[in-house]
């Protein structure tokens, strides 16, 4: 098959000429018909064209025949053996001679000789003499009496077979020699001879020389400090693999122990622990909100803030500001209202106007007066400690809590303290007039703005005759506040309601077995994949069982399910 290149040389110009059985350049034979040469492609007769001004080469042109296509890759191809034939030299490829000595029962010693590229003389020459059943372009013998073969490459590669079966068979490639080159005698004789790519297919002339000798007299002579060697080497692995299944031996007894300190330590806190895991089932939530309902000290603060000067309540309900949702209020034993209303009332309007509101006053006034589940605060204390012994020591759980916690159990643990401070920073964004905030050394400070519900009220019914669009500021977290009233919202409850109630009833009828109940609309929707209610797209979907018993408590619990997600 021929090479790409081959279509390159069609049309080209033959560049040499054959005359009693040699080949000659254009410029070396007489002028016109008188040069008596023929085309070596397709022996048709040439005219050797010798231009008088001297601007041209001289050339060959066929004589009343077409050019034909192979005329300048026989050229070139006959013109290069003629050149080796003649000359009666070649530079040889170089070759690496791999040297390999066995070792009885062990893998072998492998070395390498390199030899360099370097002209060998030729003591006789034959062109496609046959060896076995191919005939190479060259048959030389060398000086040591070793034959060997040369194929040239115009535009045709040797063909494997060949490559394999001829053994000192050496290829000089000229398919990338640029036409004026070749057509150039001695530019084509210096890549012949020289310069054009070379390479060994099969080559044993290497093997039985003195360099290649003493090569295999050294290796076969270094076998035994070989051989110590790899008894070293094999010595330092079953030591390293010794060592690695120590330090893994290791490892899993430090993890063992690891997990038995882990057990351990749960165990001081498996009551508490239970009680958080309980939390996560949406009847236990259901039940703390009704016991949050049902404290007393709950109506103590209703009534102190009705029959007390500067009564909180308004129209029959609490102020904006009072019932914020607050993530994690639910530990607090006391509805949203009743506890935000006693931070107003007895910590807020109690102090001047520029003094500080700490989180610390905060929570010793709800824990004294509504109280604060206590498991939950001895969680929230070792999630604190925890997360400081793991600054002092520069551990991971540092940023997340209790190191033989879960991830999950480390996020559910909600302190009072977080609870607080959202709800101061809800007053202090919410443009409320209460509090306002101010960069401290402690990261923020909550400043009482106001002492007086009066004065609060006042500022309220201005807002209220002429209400505004007041938004809150765009760092992450703040939302926009359509009105900054303080009068209660419309009480949208009952519609609501009847509209759970509605879905219940139609998931009963269409046999409805499982389904998810919305934390912050309460609405029931038969199991999807999202975890947001698709209606109000902001209460997370909880699995309740629709169980008989359920089904008929569900009115009962929708009554005393919190209205804003806890």
């Amino acid at each position: 098959m021929s090479d790409a290149s081959d279509t390159s040389t069609r049309g080209l110009r033959v560049p040499f000429g054959l005359k009693t059985g040699r080949l000659y350049p254009p410029g070396q034979v007489s002028n016109g018909l008188a040069c008596d040469c023929r085309c070596p492609g397709c022996s048709e007769r040439l005219i050797a064209n010798h231009p008088k001004n001297g601007t041209k080469r001289p050339y060959f042109s066929h004589y009343r025949a077409s050019p034909c296509p192979g005329g300048y890759e026989t050229a070139v191809h006959w013109m290069a053996k003629q050149i080796i034939e003649e000359t009666g030299s070649v530079t040889l490829p170089a070759k690496t001679v791999h040297v390999s000595v066995e070792i009885p029962g062990d893998t072998p010693i492998q070395g390498e000789v390199p030899f360099s590229p370097h002209e060998a003389t030729l003591i006789e020459v034959a062109q496609e003499k046959t060896a076995e059943r191919w005939r190479p372009d060259l048959t030389a013998t060398l000086k040591n009496g070793a034959t060997l073969y040369i194929e040239i490459r115009v535009t045709h590669a040797v063909e494997e077979p060949k490559a394999e079966g001829l053994d000192n068979l050496m290829e000089i490639n000229l398919s990338d020699l640029p036409p004026e080159e070749a057509i150039d005698p001695e530019a084509l004789m210096k890549a012949v001879l020289r310069d054009a790519r070379r390479t060994w297919f099969r080559c044993s002339l290497y093997n039985d020389l003195p360099r290649v000798q003493r090569k295999r007299a050294e290796l076969e002579a270094s076998i035994p400090d070989v051989l110590e060697q790899r008894r070293r080497d094999a010595q330092k692995e079953a030591d390293e693999r010794e060592r690695q299944a120590r330090q893994q031996q290791a490892r899993e007894k430090r993890q063992q122990a690891l997990e038995v300190r882990r057990a351990a330590y749960r165990a001081q806190y498996a009551a508490q622990l239970k009680q958080l895991h309980l939390m996560e089932e949406p009847e236990r939530q259901m039940a703390r909100e009704q016991e949050r309902n049902q404290n007393r000290a709950m109506e103590k603060i209703r009534y102190r803030a009705l029959a007390e000067p500067g009564t909180l309540q308004v129209g029959g309900g609490w102020p904006r500001f009072i019932g914020l949702p607050v993530h994690g209020d639910w530990i607090f034993n006391a509805r949203t209202d009743a506890w935000q209303a006693l931070l107003v009332m007895d910590v807020i309007l109690r102090k001047k106007p520029g003094t500080v509101v700490t989180p610390n006053e905060c929570v010793r006034a709800i824990r004294g007066y509504f109280g604060i589940l206590p498991w939950m605060e001895e969680l929230a204390k070792l999630k604190s400690a925890q997360k400081r012994q793991g600054r002092e020591r520069g551990k991971a759980y540092a940023d997340f809590g209790a190191w033989f916690l879960t991830n999950d159990e480390n996020r559910a643990i909600v302190s009072p303290y977080y609870v607080v401070i959202q709800y101061l920073k809800a007053l202090a964004r919410g443009g409320y007039g209460l509090i306002s905030t101010r960069p401290s050394d402690k990261g923020r400070d909550f400043i009482v703005a106001c002492s007086s519900v009066e004065t609060l009220f006042a500022r309220n019914q201005q807002r209220h005759d002429q209400p505004a669009l007041v938004t809150s500021p765009s760092r992450m977290g703040y939302r926009p506040m359509h009105s900054v009233s303080l009068l209660p919202p419309p009480e949208p409850w009952p519609e609501q309601e009847r509209r759970c109630l509605d879905r219940m009833n139609e998931l009963v009828a269409h046999g409805v077995h499982e389904a998810r109940l919305c934390s912050f609309c309460h609405m029931l929707h038969e199991p999807v994949e999202a975890d947001i209610c698709p209606d109000c797209q902001k209460g997370r979907l909880q699995p309740p069982e629709l169980s008989k018993p359920y089904v008929e408590r569900f009115p009962e619990l929708l009554r005393i399910m919190p209205r804003r997600p806890v």
